[in-house]
């Protein structure tokens, strides 16, 4: 008998540690070989067991989340090493928070050709959560990546060199350290398609219609725009069930002009098709993937037409605005019934908020934001994250909060926020006048 753990908040690269119960509950003797974590960087131990009949371990779990914000279900192995043996899952569960307002950076930089003007970007780490939050450094960086801080502390100045891999760039990345002792580093994520000589007519290429009946070949064009001729080496084909990939000229015969041609189709299960030709251009010392994209239909079957727009212009509302979700908007309140809590204020002086939140199904809780003027800076006062209640189609649920760090006769300003069971973070109200009493 597995009991599974909880090891409550953390933040994004911050370990968190929580123990897993198992407990033999049989007659018999139990021994686990091998105790394995799912995610590589996460850990477990003692890493094997036996078990008399009646006998339990405590498992200690250390999970390392990185930059995996939101709820988290991490999963461990219990392996008794018997082939017959159904396998048995343990796992250790909590909520990963960021520091930052965008949990999540990013940088995307589109399309990049190499023999123009190389750009640079510019991603400036904000948070409310700590209000003097710095990056203090680079702490990775892919090696054709130049990366710098700029002297305000929270703008990363980031540009690909021209050393970068030719192709569709979605999984770079750099880590900066940061000022803050919850969270000490975050990840930006950097995405780009670079263009090299050699280059398809775009990326994705779109194959259109694979029929799965027969074999047939579909051609991807690369060309030189220079037109000077290139020689290519291997192509390698993933994702395309039982198809083969070659190079071939293209037809008519141009210069520096070659196609890759995939010969498949039969076989293939249909529905969309995603799959990655990479072909080796030795001359330039290049790997060139290609991402293919197709739609696998039986012959005779036409692709389904788009889907019609099914949402109401009010239902469009409500998922762009998130402030819609508050006591703010009369129209939800009058639609949900509030489901008032029982519970006394909270003890002390100082100013008692008040909100009542409907469609809570993706929120995770709520934190309190204070200013001295409207126009912020506005800093989290509340340590704890206030967890959203109970969801029921129909209802609201109702909230209070108390700000016992208040100064008597003090003017502040006070703003909601809202944190996603994904981890991202929206305002659930805007700034709030309040005389402390």
């Amino acid at each position: 008998m597995v009991e599974n753990c909880k090891f409550g908040e953390t933040f994004a690269f911050s370990p968190a540690e929580c123990t897993i119960d198992v407990r033999n509950a049989g007659d018999k003797r139990v021994r686990i070989a091998r105790i394995l974590p799912s995610n590589a960087t996460d850990s477990i131990s003692p890493s094997n067991a036996s078990l008399a009949a009646g006998e339990s371990v405590k498992l200690k779990v250390q999970v390392q989340p990185d930059l995996a914000v939101g709820l988290t279900n991490r999963m461990f192995l219990l392996d008794t090493g018997e082939t017959k043996q159904v396998p048995t899952y343990a796992y250790a569960q909590g909520f990963v928070g960021s520091v930052l307002d965008d949990p999540r950076p990013s940088v995307n930089f589109g399309d990049i050709v190499l023999s123009g003007p190389l750009p640079t970007r510019e991603v400036v780490l904000s948070s409310r959560e700590a209000g003097d939050l710095r990056a203090t450094g680079i702490v990775e960086a892919p090696e054709f990546i130049d990366a710098a801080i700029g002297k305000d502390g929270r703008t990363v100045r980031v540009a690909y060199k021209a050393s970068a891999p030719w192709g569709a760039r979605s999984a770079d990345r750099i880590v900066v350290s940061l000022s803050s002792p919850q969270q000490t580093k975050t990840a930006i994520t950097i995405s780009a398609n670079i263009i090299g000589a050699i280059a398809p007519e775009k990326e994705p290429f779109d194959l259109g219609v694979v029929r799965t009946d027969a074999d047939r070949d579909y051609f991807i064009p690369l060309k030189n725009p220079s037109g000077k001729p290139f020689r290519s080496g291997s192509v390698k084909l993933e994702g395309f069930k039982g198809g083969k990939a070659d190079l071939v000229d293209c037809a008519p015969a141009q210069a520096g002009c070659k196609r890759i041609r995939i010969t498949g189709g039969k076989g293939v299960g249909f529905g969309p098709l995603e799959a990655m030709a990479t072909v080796e251009l030795p001359e330039h010392k290049q790997y060139l993937p290609i991402r293919l994209t197709a739609t696998a239909l039986p012959p005779g079957v036409d692709p389904a037409p788009e889907p019609e727009e099914t949402l109401t212009d009010e239902q469009k509302r409500l998922m762009a605005d998130p402030k819609a979700r508050g006591a703010n908007d009369i129209r939800e309140i009058l639609k949900a019934k509030v489901r008032e809590t029982n519970a006394p204020p909270p003890a002390g002086r100082g100013p008692l908020l008040k909100w009542s939140v409907a469609n809570e199904e993706a929120v995770y809780g709520y934190v309190i934001y204070r200013g001295d003027s409207e126009a912020g800076p506005f800093v989290r006062i509340s340590k704890e994250t206030i967890p959203a209640g109970t969801f029921e189609a129909g209802y609201a649920n109702a909230y209070q909060w108390r700000d016992t760090s208040a100064v008597v006769g003090q003017t502040y300003w006070y703003s909601i926020g809202l944190i996603n069971k994904d981890g991202t973070k929206d305002s659930l109200t805007g700034p709030q006048r309040v005389v402390a009493k």
